[in-house]
């Protein structure tokens, strides 16, 4: 909870700067400061992370107060909050008179990417292509979160920390 509260003030506060100091920047970064706080997360968690190992081993801190098991059920809960949060917010009416071109850009678009990226990653991730490719077609044709969401699905090590 700390880290999420951390993560939220630091946010909070960069755009209040950003707001303050630089307003025409600010219409521009702060959307993704929003979009992209996860990492501020990741970065804020590894950092306590390091400074509690710190802590344990100078006898500073006796007890490990995060379980990894806790941690993994928390986040998985985060996760699947955060799909359908953003499915959710997709706006029906923003795309109601133009269904055609909608349509035909998404398979066009589908079609496109699926060839590239199953191209590519057949060459690169050698050993995993398979989990490679689904979320790397996840993140190009939605969001990191639906990328990490098929990761999810096929990867076997994803599944047995959860």
């Amino acid at each position: 909870i700390m880290v999420y509260a951390l993560t939220f003030g630091i946010t909070k506060w960069a755009t209040f700067l950003l707001g303050t100091y630089a307003p025409g920047v600010s219409s521009l970064l702060s959307p993704v400061l929003w979009g992209f706080n996860f990492i501020i997360g990741s970065v804020l968690a590894t950092v306590l992370r390091v400074i509690f190992n710190r802590l344990r081993s100078m006898k500073v801190m006796t007890k490990q107060y995060q379980n990894n098991y806790l941690l993994s059920r928390i986040s998985g809960l985060c996760f699947d909050l955060m799909i359908v949060t953003g499915i959710a917010s997709i706006e029906i009416n923003d795309i109601s008179g133009l269904w055609g071109p909608f349509i035909v850009t998404i398979l066009a678009g589908a079609v496109v990417t699926f060839i590239y990226i199953k191209y590519v990653t057949d060459r690169i991730y050698k050993g995993y292509e398979i989990e490679g490719f689904l979320s790397m077609f996840g993140m190009l044709t939605g969001t990191i979160s639906s990328g990490i969401l098929l990761l999810r699905e096929v990867d076997p090590l994803i599944k047995f920390q959860n």
